[in-house]
């Protein structure tokens, strides 16, 4: 069997053209050039990742403590390592055995992580109240452009169930990780539920556009 050796360059070509290839050492990407732009052709190596994902498969109790916490412990640690670059993400949870007089969460995408953060934009929306849809009691939703959260998930409500979506971008300046994590406003042994998801996708490097735009 013969392979193909593309030699490794420290930056892309300075010149390409449609239908040239070539593999970028410093951030470990296979590349190429389509239709007047140049692309990431497949997942690269290094400490990055093109496409993460966890669903949680069983429930995951908490510690009763209001500092931020990993959120998932689906690893030793709930750490992403992440290299250099732009990504999205989304995150649906639901938190139950909550505190049911008072409190709510906020979200740290970061949470005790290593890589520094660049822009970002980020929305979720929460809603307290009985698990059956339609049950809520009481709903919140909002937006930040550092890694927590900008307000409590949901309103302060009795019931001891959370459910949360949040998505946005982020982008990564400085390689390391990130730690989805979770701060309870009342100290309480919240649950997270099976089910619960984490997911992060690499867009391209920083402050790049990508597509046939015109």
């Amino acid at each position: 069997m013969q392979s193909l050796q593309l030699n490794p360059a420290a930056s892309d070509p300075g010149t390409v053209a449609d239908g040239d290839l070539w593999y970028n050492s410093s951030t470990g990407k296979f590349r190429g050039r389509q239709a007047g732009t140049s692309l990431d052709l497949i997942g690269g190596g290094g400490s990055g990742a093109t496409y993460a994902y966890g669903v949680l498969q069983s429930n995951y109790t908490l510690t009763s403590a209001t500092p931020a916490q990993k959120l998932f412990n689906w690893s030793t640690n709930g750490a992403l390592s992440l290299a250099a670059g732009t990504y999205r993400f989304s995150c649906s949870l639901l938190l139950t055995s909550m505190s049911s007089t008072s409190g709510s969460a906020k979200f740290d995408l970061k949470g005790a992580g290593t890589a520094l953060f660049g822009k970002m934009s980020m929305q979720d929306f929460g809603s307290r109240g009985t698990v059956a849809v339609g049950g809520t009691t009481a709903t919140s939703g909002t937006a930040s452009d550092v890694p927590t959260s900008g307000g409590a998930l949901a309103s302060v409500a009795t019931s001891a169930a959370l459910r949360a979506s949040i998505h946005g971008t982020f982008e990564i300046t400085t390689a390391g990780t990130i730690i989805p994590s979770i701060a309870l406003d009342v100290a309480a042994a919240a649950v997270v539920n099976a089910g619960s998801y984490f997911e992060c996708i690499y867009v391209g490097p920083a402050a790049a556009l990508g597509g046939s735009w015109s």
